[in-house]
């Protein structure tokens, strides 16, 4: 499963909390937090190649850089709710470790849903201290009740974030796995296996990747 960067200020759709309609989305990552409360209908979710279909009730939860696709036949109704890296950074202190992708305690995600119906109702009101209040419940519900992640990825977000902003705003030139090594000041050899380890896919792959897509 290979994805692109969409790189945060230049995303069409920067949402915040919002009911849609699941019209499904091709392989990609972020820098955001994505998280999805499934309404109705059936949602098939994949992150990090591992796929499930969630149904009412159910969570999936993308931590940033997590390559993730979505597709609901029936575009089936859900909550987005986006936590840009701005937001997340205060909470990094406690939250040292990639939280679970998929929430299926039913029963307890009720809990979510009320927050997040909570944030729709006062979206235009809300101030900044006060969302930054409900996304730290959000997360600690999560936290609490579902735990860490056990695979954690030991790599830095905000490096690869580096990196992949200097490939979006250079793929048009020639660059090279040697060249992309050399600038961030890792061997080549040990930046391959780095960005396979946090991409799922080589280096190559992605950028000629990015250039069809683009």
């Amino acid at each position: 499963m290979i994805g692109y960067f969409e790189v945060y200020n230049k995303r069409k759709h920067q949402l915040i909390c919002k009911k849609l309609n699941n019209t499904g989305c091709q392989t990609h990552f972020h820098g955001e937090m994505e998280m999805s409360y499934i309404l109705n209908g059936a949602h098939e979710i994949t992150i990090n190649n591992q796929t499930k279909t969630l149904t009412k009730g159910d969570i999936y939860f993308c931590n940033p850089y997590e390559l993730h696709q979505c597709h609901s036949p029936n575009e089936g109704e859900h909550i987005l709710f986006t936590i840009r890296p701005f937001e997340y950074e205060a909470f990094s202190n406690l939250i040292n470790a990639p939280l679970p992708n998929f929430l299926v305690d039913k029963k307890f995600n009720l809990e979510i849903l009320d927050l997040l119906n909570e944030i729709i109702k006062t979206l235009n009101t809300i101030n900044g201290l006060e969302r930054r209040g409900y996304i730290g419940l959000v997360l600690g519900k999560i936290l609490n009740r579902y735990g860490y992640r056990k695979d954690e990825n030991k790599g830095s977000n905000q490096r690869f974030e580096e990196i992949l902003l200097y490939i979006d705003n250079n793929y048009k030139k020639t660059i090279t796995r040697d060249s992309i090594a050399q600038k961030f000041g890792y061997s080549p050899a040990y930046f391959s296996r780095i960005f396979k380890e946090h991409f799922h896919c080589s280096f190559l792959e992605y950028i000629n990747n990015l250039r069809y897509e683009r």
